[in-house]
């Protein structure tokens, strides 16, 4: 979406630093509502850089080097998708200025066996949890007669979750979830000074095959998605659980499986999560504002606005499925730029640069839509896929 920076009254001239592995939709955001941001990402994307200059590293183990390059010359700070795995790369920044989850409730949210017991003391299902230290549990599983994930314990997405074969072993770095059949869920909320706000629900894609070739990464969501009184209860009971004992602060999300009116949560992702964007654009929520002010007493807090919305948004990434690397020419990186100024309700993002190689099963870039309803905006992005690569094949000769 396009947008006249000269028309932006910011409110400071201290900027607002961004830590995630893609950046570009939280500095639109923070551009739209008058801050000024910087960002430090994977990918450095094209239309990223409209909102402000953005530092690229290779992998996380390269923030200290960044961030010491920065010499703090920011007034706030908060992280988005997967940073919330390597805490203590972010504890080089100061915790003070840090606009979101403790780095004590990031702990917590992220060790599963924390997770399991907390919720399930509550009265929660949740999917059966063994760690690798649990040698014993590991090898009496083949007479289970349960499927079992093999998941990273930091985990982002999807990415490098399989289906356990049956061995006596565990990957190293990985821990075994039992699988729960169902549709894939996530719930999003709103922690402040003044108690817990439910945002709302998104149906999550999950390997679907258009946009990815992997069958557990995370691909998109839909939403806002309605669901029955039974089940919106204890959605709500699931928030209001993690944030007496969890302590969340501003944006959180969790993931669910949803079997018939039985929800199991997955995890916890204590962050501004994917589907956060879905409710940016479906009910026009001041993300960052909120998320900036949340620990505010008094008319200088800023909670969320949560209200109705009567289309549906979806959100997809579009994935590399072919067997080669893809390098972006000038022709498709233009051709996509262009694409993502257009304010139509079918728009692109995370535009790659010319050069870029995308490598197998990597993100190329993102597309949004806005229809009447849950299916014609699942139909819309399969379309809207087609079309994306279909220009990759006729301007990078890519098999995409």
């Amino acid at each position: 979406m396009r947008v006249e920076l000269s028309s932006i009254c910011h409110r400071s001239t201290e900027s607002l630093l961004v830590i995630g592995a893609s950046c570009r939709e939280l500095m639109a955001a923070a551009t739209l509502e008058g801050y000024r941001v910087q960002g430090i990402d994977f990918f450095g994307d094209r239309d990223a850089l409209d909102f402000g200059r953005v530092l690229t590293v290779g992998s996380y183990e390269q923030l200290p080097e960044i961030i010491d390059q920065l010499k703090f010359a920011f007034a706030q700070w908060l992280y988005t998708g997967g940073i919330e795995n390597h805490v203590h790369q972010l504890k080089m920044l100061p915790a003070d200025r840090l606009a979101g989850c403790s780095f004590d409730c990031v702990n917590r949210c992220r060790d599963p066996l924390t997770v399991s017991f907390v919720l399930r003391q509550a009265g929660f299902k949740f999917p059966e949890t063994i760690m690798p230290s649990q040698a014993t549990s590991v090898g009496n599983l083949q007479v289970t007669g349960k499927s079992w994930l093999e998941k990273p314990i930091r985990s982002a997405g999807g990415h490098s979750v399989n289906r356990w074969r049956d061995t006596a072993s565990v990957f190293p770095g990985c821990y075994l979830q039992e699988l729960v059949p169902g549709a894939s869920m996530s719930a999003v909320y709103f922690a402040g000074v003044h108690g817990l706000q439910t945002i709302g629900i998104t149906r999550q894609l999950i390997g679907h095959s258009d946009f990815v070739s992997h069958r557990f990464t995370y691909v998109g969501s839909i939403g806002p998605i309605h669901l029955s009184t039974v089940v919106d209860k204890q959605v709500r009971q699931l928030g209001q659980t993690i944030f007496d004992v969890f302590q969340p602060s501003g944006f959180f999300g969790v993931d669910f499986m949803l079997t018939g009116n039985d929800l199991w949560p997955i995890e916890i992702n204590p962050r501004i999560t994917a589907s956060v964007e879905i409710f940016r654009r479906a009910m026009d929520l001041s993300i960052i504002e909120s998320q900036l002010t949340h620990q505010l007493i008094g008319r200088n807090a800023h909670a969320p606005h949560v209200q109705s919305s009567q289309r549906v948004f979806g959100k997809a990434i579009v994935f590399n499925r072919g067997k080669s690397p893809i390098q972006i020419t000038a022709s498709f990186s233009d051709w996509a730029y262009e694409k993502s100024l257009n304010q139509s309700p079918a728009e692109l993002g995370d535009v790659p640069n010319t050069g870029t190689i995308i490598s197998r099963n990597a993100p190329i870039l993102t597309l949004y839509v806005c229809e009447e309803n849950e299916q014609r905006a699942v139909k819309s992005l399969e379309d809207f896929q087609r079309q994306i690569r279909l220009e990759l094949k006729q301007r990078c000769s890519a098999d995409s």
